[in-house]
C-alpha cells in the first residue's frame, strides 16, 4: 500500500477493515500494518538505493557482536502485541539518538560491506534523522 506520494484528505477509508475476499473482518495483526503502510506514507523520508547488507547479513552476522548487529538493525515497534512491519519481512527502527549510537558502535569495525550504511548512518546524523531497516 505504501507509495511515495503525499497522503490526500481521503487516507482513513484506504484501510481495509473487512477482507475483500472473505467479507470477514481482518485480523488486528493486518490493521496495523496497514496503519504502519500509512505512517511510511506521511513521515517516510525516501532515499534511492541500497545501503544495507542484503545477502553479506549471514555471513557478517556470525563475525559481529550483538551490540553490533543491534546497531545495523535498530529496534522492533511492537502494538497489541504485534511488530510493525509493513513489508512483512522484518523492520526495524532508529531514532535519530540510536543513530549516533550505531555509528560510535560501528565506527572501528571494518568490513568493507559496511560502508554504504556506515555512511548513511552519518548522513542520518548531519541531518537529524532516524531510519527505518528493512529486509
Amino acid at each position: 500500500m505504501w507509495d511515495e506520494e503525499p497522503l490526500n484528505t481521503n487516507w482513513r477509508e484506504t484501510i481495509e477493515l473487512i477482507d475483500p475476499i472473505s467479507q470477514e473482518a481482518r485480523p488486528i495483526e493486518q490493521i496495523i500494518q496497514q496503519y504502519a503502510d500509512i505512517a511510511l506514507t506521511k513521515y517516510y523520508d525516501f532515499i534511492d538505493g541500497d545501503y544495507g547488507l542484503m545477502e553479506d547479513w549471514l555471513e557478517l552476522s556470525d563475525k559481529l557482536s550483538q551490540a553490533q548487529q543491534f546497531a545495523l538493525l535498530g529496534s522492533e515497534i511492537i502494538i497489541n502485541q504485534t511488530s510493525v512491519d509493513p513489508g512483512g519481512m522484518g523492520t526495524y527502527f532508529q531514532n535519530p539518538h540510536h543513530v549516533i549510537n550505531s555509528s560510535t558502535v560501528l565506527q572501528d569495525v571494518h568490513y568493507p560491506q559496511l560502508d554504504e550504511f556506515k555512511s548513511l548512518l552519518d548522513s542520518a546524523i548531519k541531518n537529524n534523522k532516524g531510519l527505518m531497516v528493512t529486509f
